[in-house]
């Protein structure tokens, strides 16, 4: 960062009003503006957002938490710039901001800022995508026009931050009902149907919500636990052989992609390759084969290549496993142009829950 930049972001950072780290608002006096705007008798209308720097746990375990530091004083720095005039920004814990654009009532206008913070974010960021995606994820809605009070605008923003990072994350989402549907349709975490995919607290609490209703009681059906995989490691399809490999016998995949929003079916493949010689010897001692179509070879790797290929897929993780004396595998399927390689701790939790159906009785 410039000297110059340093100097602006920690300019009153000693007021009680500021967060010490970045110099914008901190938590207590960003919620006590949003209080004062929607108070009764207020006449306020504005754009309330909520932001999350994607993958964020990602970049302390693979860069060191100094790293980190910088990470959210960049952001920070970028959204002060990118609101200018136009609003107040806050920093609510970690990396999660909070903004009010209290001089923003038009959706266009909203869509120019919103826009200049993530392309800003991605392009500053932009070298170090090979290892992690450095981007954010925002939400906004109107107030009045969505929500009663501060703390129903705070829960319907909160509540789409989820989702916006559970539908891939690098976006924003501006709430609209017709698209989205009322608030209470959108659920949480704790309710295991979405899951904020930039956070790993939150996958650890599906994994150990599997772990009980799957794995101990079997009480899930094995679509539904697939479909919250889906989901929450931001992937296309997962697939489940036990019987031979001409037809998966459990297979979700993600359908009717609109903008943000999808849907996930029920769905079949076969997957012959799998049992060839080429393919089992990259599978490793943990019975594990990472395959990236872009490192295959049309000599070492010619007919997985060719599957990838025709399918679209770029990246699968396959757990080979035996059940009841017989070999299966499940496959973990990213297929779009922005998909990445997940992480190492992602892929253990991939492979976890595979070894969960390994075990799972019946």
């Amino acid at each position: 960062m410039e000297l110059s930049d340093i100097q602006t972001l920690k300019t009153d950072v000693n007021s009680r009003q500021f967060d010490e780290m970045t110099g914008v608002l901190n938590k207590q006096t960003i919620r006590d503006l949003g209080h004062e705007l929607t108070a009764p008798g207020a006449d306020s209308r504005f754009y309330f957002c909520m932001l999350d720097i994607d993958h964020f746990k990602s970049v302390n375990d693979t860069f060191g938490h100094a790293c980190g530091d910088d990470v959210i004083i960049d952001v920070a720095h970028i959204l002060k710039d990118c609101v200018g005039e136009y609003g107040k920004v806050g920093r609510v814990g970690g990396d999660e901001f909070m903004l009010i654009l209290d001089k923003v009532s038009q959706k266009p206008h909203l869509r120019e800022i919103l826009s200049a913070i993530r392309e800003t974010v991605e392009n500053k960021y932009r070298r170090f995508k090979d290892a992690i995606d450095i981007t954010v994820s925002i939400c906004a809605a109107l107030y009045p026009t969505y929500a009663v009070d501060f703390d129903n605008l705070f829960e319907l923003t909160d509540k789409m931050l989820y989702l916006a990072k559970s539908k891939g994350r690098n976006r924003y989402i501006i709430y609209t009902p017709e698209i989205h549907g009322d608030m209470n349709g959108i659920v949480k975490v704790e309710n295991v149907t979405a899951v904020d995919s930039g956070d790993q607290e939150d996958k650890l609490r599906l994994m150990l919500k599997l772990f009980e209703d799957f794995l101990v009681n079997a009480t899930s059906k094995v679509q539904d636990a697939m479909e919250l995989i889906l989901r929450a490691y931001d992937l296309d399809e997962v697939a489940i052989f036990t019987d031979g490999l001409e037809k998966s016998s459990f297979c979700v995949k993600r359908v009717n992609k609109e903008g943000d929003r999808y849907d996930v079916v029920d769905d079949s493949m076969s997957m012959n390759f799998l049992a060839t010689e080429t393919f089992q010897r990259r599978i490793n001692v943990n019975h594990v084969a990472f395959i990236n179509v872009f490192d295959l070879s049309k000599d070492s790797g010619a007919e997985i290549k060719e599957y990838m290929e025709h399918q679209g897929y770029h990246h699968m993780l396959v757990y080979q496993f035996n059940k009841n004396g017989k070999t299966g595998y499940v496959v973990f399927i990213s297929a779009r142009e922005n998909s990445r390689r997940q992480s190492m701790v992602e892929s253990n939790d991939l492979i976890y829950f595979s070894r969960m159906f390994e075990l799972r009785r019946g």
